[in-house]
């Protein structure tokens, strides 16, 4: 599930310890991270997602996107640039000329390269 929004909100866990007589610990029990109330907000945002936006992944409201008015010139496309996937995919396509390896289940991630 992730994170939840009240870690995201500085929130951090009490852990409550037990001791024997002795003195030994016993157990430790943090608080739960995932009460009532962040499973609900979770489970909202996902039922918001599947029952409100588009399943393409344009991000747009079903509303919006599935209106054959949209297609007609109801929305203005703006073209814009991930430098990120464009740098991906260039690497995936040096990687595809260069070797004989299957590109299919190849897992690729990113990342900022150090500036030392």
């Amino acid at each position: 599930m992730g994170v939840s929004f009240k870690r995201l909100s500085g929130w951090e866990p009490v852990t409550e310890y037990a001791y024997d007589a002795a003195g030994l610990l016993v157990s430790s029990r943090p608080e739960v991270e995932w009460d009532d109330t962040e499973v609900g907000w979770f489970l909202a945002l996902q039922q918001w997602r599947d029952e409100d936006l588009c399943p393409c992944g344009c991000g747009w409201p079903k509303a919006v996107s599935m209106d054959p008015a949209t297609e007609m010139g109801a929305v203005e496309v703006v073209r814009t640039r991930c430098h990120v996937r464009t740098a991906l995919a260039q690497a995936q396509r040096e990687y595809q000329r260069t070797t004989s390896s299957e590109m299919e289940g190849a897992l690729w991630s990113t990342r900022l390269r150090s500036s030392s």
